[in-house]
């Protein structure tokens, strides 16, 4: 008797993708060499597939319920904390921490082994102390993959002007250049420059539309939650809107010097007006190439091949600036000083 076939879920929603593109079940039966109700389950069970695919390793061939869920679950929030800060996490400080977690939970007969924090990586996809996707170098196969058989599913129904993605990044809104370097790789977890921080969340779709009756939300999933790729937000969106921002806050310094009359300052109702002003001025042709750029809607007719961003961005502000006397630093590091600072609280064990 042939051994039983078992599929991986990625093969299962490769399967289930060509079923609805209109292949005939006989034809993958006998591809695949099963019956017809395995492929007719596959196809039942799909929406359960999909979940599964996109929240788990795609080598996974049984979605099984790991003991101690609990302890999996505090697990899980604490190393996608700690990877998001870029901390790395080896499978022995994994052990001791599930161990610790353990202990709080009253779970006072568990104790983790190697082979419980190995089906732990497994279940969730962890790599080397890394979240498969929140590495910077994820797998373009599994960006690709994720791009032709899940996005359609999410976005079918929908045109593009009903696509929309948001997102949060953190705002150093009094940063003048002369205190670049002071804040230069600052994280901003706490502390006194916290107060200069801001978090803004910034929403976009293709075109503009003005009216909006319902929304349906759907996350990224975990395995490749990586911003600077799939994510149009991030493939200039809020690079430009920081890059507008920051000219004008440069050129309300530059005016308040040149008037000296007036010391210079910046409160959060001015950083409101200027963040809405510099929203303004991301033009449309912006938005679409980074809509494009992530795999999002159809743009024949938009020449890509150019700089991801059509607006203008220029270093005068900073000239006026130097003009003045006043310490300057280069418009790249003063631009991008707050690409790594945190949106949310540090997370504590309890």
């Amino acid at each position: 008797m042939a051994p039983r076939r078992t599929f991986t879920v990625k093969e299962k929603v490769d399967i289930i993708s060509r079923l609805q593109n209109g292949e005939n079940h006989v034809d993958l039966c006998k591809q695949f060499g099963v019956s017809h109700s395995t492929i007719s389950t596959m196809l039942k069970i799909r929406t359960k597939i999909m979940e599964c695919f996109e929240s788990k390793s795609l080598k996974i061939k049984k979605n099984r319920n790991p003991t101690h869920q609990d302890i999996e679950n505090a697990l899980l929030v604490w190393f996608k904390a700690q990877t998001s800060q870029n901390v790395p996490i080896s499978g022995p400080f994994l052990q001791e921490k599930a161990n610790h977690f353990a202990r709080q939970l009253g779970k006072t007969n568990f104790v983790c082994s190697e082979s419980w924090i190995y089906r732990f990586r497994q279940r969730h996809n962890i790599v080397v102390g890394k979240v498969c996707g929140e590495a910077a170098n994820v797998s373009q196969n599994n960006c690709d993959n994720w791009l032709r058989t899940v996005l359609p599913k999410l976005t079918e129904g929908y045109t593009d002007s009903h696509i929309w993605n948001a997102d949060e990044t953190g705002l150093f809104f009094k940063l003048t250049p002369d205190r670049t370097l002071k804040f230069k790789g600052e994280k901003c977890a706490g502390g006194k420059l916290s107060k200069d921080r801001i978090t803004v969340l910034i929403t976009s779709s293709h075109p503009q539309i003005q009216n909006l009756t319902n929304i349906k939300l759907a996350f990224l999933p975990p395995c490749l939650v990586v911003r600077s790729v799939i994510q149009p937000i991030y493939q200039g969106i809020i690079k430009t809107l920081k890059g507008h921002y920051r000219k004008l806050l440069v050129e309300k310094m530059v005016n308040d010097i040149e008037k000296s009359t007036t010391q210079f300052a910046i409160n959060l109702l001015d950083a409101i007006d200027m963040i809405t002003t510099a929203w303004a001025q991301v033009t449309p042709d912006t938005i679409k190439k980074c809509f494009s750029h992530a795999g999002f809607g159809n743009f024949s007719n938009l020449n890509t091949t150019d700089d991801d961003s059509d607006d203008e961005l220029d270093n005068l502000p900073l000239a006026r600036l130097s003009s003045a006397e006043a310490t300057v630093t280069d418009w790249e590091t003063y631009a991008n000083i707050d690409d790594q600072v945190i949106t949310t609280d540090k997370l504590t064990d309890n």
